[in-house]
Formats: structure tokens, C-alpha cells, sequence
């Protein structure tokens, strides 16, 4: 069993490693480092000590594209969107751009390729590609009530896929185009990782009903440079009953099992309720029952450093999934003895 947590929004080294040592006591095994495109223009050097203090506290380090072209999860800004807002962003069905960067789009393909490149450098065990997205109202910066994309690049490729015009109804074949669009997207950023000799961890979003969720992972899932698929059900979050957290971990690790790929499932301790603090020890046990071993907790100390995330009680949060981590490991390992 391994246990890993985001961790962001501090760049002073002596800090850093304290808390890092602080993980390392607490029995986590990885640490997710955020890299944004701010950390990328300003804090470059600061990433690389910090990925390095990191590793010497005995944790697997792995980098997140925070919010890079606001593409990827995270509440971070992009400067991309505004440099390129004319030939770089998504494109909504009634012909609004939106600042959100096109994944069909060159200049953000370069781009990434140049985040990845520097991300790799820092000496990282890896990726931690962040729920990769077209507009969706589930994504902070998205805009509701809309899809995209329909930029000339995306109508162009679907042209040449479908061989008819793109349609202004997102209909079946618009959601499989953009679902092909993300994979050739990710693909190449996964072999240049491979190439490295790094490990790639895909985050797939939870954004349909559990009953549609499989089919729309698969095309994922089977994407041969992912080491490891990764989600989770921010059941707080997202007004959900803590046992769907049990349901979206069967079918998740069903899902990695049949692809032969390794699994790490979120764990949410950010924005938790006053008083319902215990529902993070049963959304652990449940995910345990449903075979799931490798978890991660989004976000550090209960979000406590950033007080959009931070729990009503940071600290009962964070120690209450501790905890329970602890207590299922000892589980495991006396059941295996």
C-alpha cells in the first residue's frame, strides 16, 4: 500500500523540507509538486531544489501541469491563453473564444512539449498529468451551458477524421472526436517522458454517471506510455453520498486491472464539512474493499494553506485520513502475514 498528497503554494526550501520530512514520518510513500506555468517564468529553480529535497526525505516525486492553458486541473492562471488567445484557445458552438487552450491547437502542443522537457529536467520520478479537458462546467474557467471546441484546428482534424463538417450539436461522434483529440494530445508528452525513463499517471475525471464512466476511460486506459490511471470522487465536493466513492472504485480498479496498469485513487480532504469528517474513514474502507491500495489525498494538511480548499477543520480532516490509511495498512500487512 502507498499513500502520496498534493502539495502547492510553497516555495521556501527551508519550509518545504520540513514538511516533507513530515511526510516521510507520517509513513507517505510519493508527493505530487504542482508546476505552473507562474512556477515555470519565476520559481524554475526553486522546483529543482525543492523536487530534489523531495527524493533526500525519501519520497517518489512526480510534477502536475497545475492548471497550465487552464487544460489542466488546478485553480492556477495561464498566461498561455492570453498570449494566444487568437490561435491557441478553445472555441465554444456559438463561436465565442473561451480561455481555455485547444489541445489540437500547435502552439499549445509546443507548449506542453517545452513544460515537459523542463518538468523532466527538475530530476522528477515523473508526470502527474492532471484531468486533461475540453470546456466542461465540472472545471474551474470553464463556461456552462456550452461545448467546445470548434476552433479552425479542431475543425479542420475533424474533417479530415469524419470527412463531413464539424457539427454545432455535440452529438456522438463530436464526443469521440474529442476524446481521440485528448489521447493524440497526451500521447507524444507520454513517449518523451518514456524516453526519460520517467512514469506517466494519468488523472480520468469523473464527470458522467457511474454507468457511462468505463466506456468513456477505455480510450485511455489502453494509451500504452500510462504507467499508472488515477482518479477519485470528491463525493463533498460534488454533492454525491459517500458510498459512490465505493461504486467509482470497483469500476476504476475493474478498469486498471483489465489494462494491465498500475492504480492510485484520490482520496478528498479539502472543503470537508463541519462534523462530517468521518466520512473520510469510510470512503477509505470502502475504496479497501474494492481492492483499491494506492491512494492519494487532495490536499495537504486539509487544504489548509489555501483557504478556497482548506477543510472547516484542516486538521481533524488530515489526521482522520492518516488514520484510517494506517490503520487499513496494518490490516494488510497482518493479513498477508
Amino acid at each position: 500500500m502507498r499513500l502520496g498528497t498534493a502539495y502547492f503554494a510553497n516555495r521556501i526550501l527551508r519550509h518545504v523540507e520540513k514538511d516533507m520530512q513530515k511526510l516521510h514520518r507520517l509513513g507517505f510513500d510519493f508527493v505530487i509538486h504542482t508546476l505552473s506555468e507562474f512556477d515555470l517564468q519565476f520559481h524554475y529553480g526553486n522546483l529543482h531544489q525543492i523536487v530534489e529535497v523531495s527524493q533526500e526525505c525519501g519520497l517518489q516525486v512526480y510534477l502536475d501541469p497545475w492548471g497550465v492553458g487552464n487544460v489542466f486541473g488546478g485553480e492556477a492562471y495561464s498566461n498561455f491563453v492570453t498570449e494566444h488567445f487568437e490561435d491557441g484557445c478553445q472555441v465554444l458552438e456559438n463561436g465565442t473564444t473561451i480561455h481555455l487552450a485547444c489541445p489540437n491547437s500547435p502552439a499549445f502542443q509546443q507548449f506542453m512539449l517545452v513544460w515537459t522537457e523542463a518538468a523532466l529536467a527538475t530530476g522528477a520520478d515523473g508526470i502527474f498529468w492532471d484531468e486533461p479537458h475540453f470546456n466542461h462546467p465540472d472545471y474551474l474557467k470553464s463556461v456552462p451551458n456550452h461545448w467546445a471546441c470548434r476552433c479552425q484546428h479542431c475543425q479542420i482534424k475533424y474533417q479530415a477524421q469524419f470527412g463531413q463538417s464539424l457539427p454545432l450539436i455535440e452529438d456522438e461522434s463530436v464526443q469521440q472526436f474529442k476524446r481521440k483529440s485528448l489521447v493524440d494530445f497526451l500521447q507524444p508528452l507520454f513517449y518523451l517522458a518514456h524516453s526519460k525513463e520517467r512514469q506517466n499517471i494519468l488523472y480520468l475525471p469523473l464527470c458522467l454517471p457511474l454507468e457511462q464512466t468505463r466506456s468513456h476511460w477505455e480510450a485511455f486506459a489502453r494509451l500504452p506510455g500510462i504507467d499508472t490511471i488515477s482518479s477519485g470522487l470528491y463525493w463533498q465536493l460534488m454533492n454525491q453520498p459517500v458510498e459512490k466513492v465505493g461504486q467509482s472504485a470497483l469500476i476504476f480498479k475493474t478498469l486498471a486491472d483489465s489494462f494491465g496498469k498500475d492504480h492510485l485513487y484520490w482520496i478528498q480532504n479539502f472543503r470537508i464539512i463541519a462534523g462530517r469528517e468521518a466520512e473520510i474513514t469510510l470512503a477509505l474502507q470502502l475504496c479497501y474493499q474494492n481492492g483499491i491500495r494506492n491512494f492519494a489525498l487532495w490536499c495537504f494538511e486539509g487544504g489548509a494553506n489555501e483557504s478556497w480548499a482548506a477543510c472547516a477543520n484542516p486538521a481533524l480532516a488530515w489526521q482522520t485520513a492518516i488514520q484510517t490509511f494506517r490503520k487499513l495498512k496494518r490490516h494488510e500487512h497482518h493479513g498477508k502475514s
